[in-house]
């Protein structure tokens, strides 16, 4: 379409008019994914231009009531997320400032047990996404494009932080820990004068 086109197809969008620019008597169908086959690895169209002008390629998604989270699952998102970076900043202080008193075991725990639920609970709007998406790609073949492409961006995150969590995780000899013998000397003095201060 022309820029002139894809600025009036702007207005209609604006105005309420049509709901997807592909509905829009102005623009020109290249070709929609129907016209793909799966087992293709390629697609090759032509389009003839009967004027000069300027025009513009435009991608649209016109399939309706496919988002990726349903009202029910960012509910549960914006719950369960602030509650997971609290446990986790708790667990962090908690680990920083050591033992301080009887339940300070207790409480780290309880913070990792919030954690490991936390992440179960994130687990589910995944699922319920993943189950929208089955059922609607079992209605419309064109949804199962969609489908795939989440599973692929979600097994891409899950190995990340598989990743991520296999290299990031506690060691025996950590280099990173490694203490020389100056500054354990000056940490045990520390200590002492500690010790000898609160006598």
């Amino acid at each position: 379409m022309t820029r002139e086109a894809w600025s009036h197809v702007l207005e209609q969008l604006q105005d309420g008019d049509i709901r997807c620019t592909l509905h829009s008597d102005l623009v020109k169908r290249v070709f929609t994914f129907d016209q793909l086959q799966p087992s293709a690895r390629q697609f090759t169209t032509s389009f003839s231009v009967a004027e000069t002008n300027q025009f513009t390629l435009v991608f649209a998604n016109c399939m309706p009531n496919l988002p990726y989270l349903q009202d029910k699952e960012k509910k549960v998102l914006m719950i369960v997320i602030p509650l997971q970076v609290v446990a986790n900043l708790a667990q962090v202080v908690i680990d920083e400032t050591g033992p301080f008193g009887e339940n300070s075991y207790t409480w780290k725990q309880v913070f990792l047990l919030v954690d490991i639920v936390c992440c179960c609970a994130v687990l589910f709007p995944i699922v319920w996404s993943i189950k929208n998406l089955r059922e609607a790609a079992k209605t419309d073949g064109k949804a199962a494009y969609q489908w795939t492409s989440v599973v692929a961006a979600e097994a891409a995150t899950l190995a990340f932080y598989v990743f991520t969590g296999y290299n990031l995780r506690p060691k025996v000899h950590n280099p990173y820990f490694a203490i020389d013998d100056e500054e354990e000397e000056a940490a045990s003095e520390a200590l002492k004068l500690e010790d000898e201060f609160e006598l």
